[in-house]
């Protein structure tokens, strides 16, 4: 998956962010998403209540059938 062959499909199919070194992969593609500001990505952590909202998806989610 971390091929460069592997990352054109990905970022041409669904326009995933390559994790390789955009110098290997295909220059028409990465030119699609070559404005992306990652610094400015929102990220969010959960903290402590990571593992109390894990316990709850398993009994109230994960369960279901």
């Amino acid at each position: 998956m971390i091929s460069a062959d592997a990352q054109n499909i990905a970022l041409e199919s669904m326009a995933a962010i390559p994790v390789i070194d955009f110098s290997l992969l295909d220059p028409a593609l990465t030119d699609t998403i070559s404005g992306l500001k990652i610094d400015a990505f929102r990220i969010s952590a959960l903290g402590g209540l990571a593992t109390e909202l894990n316990e709850e998806w398993e009994a109230r989610i994960g369960t279901l059938e």
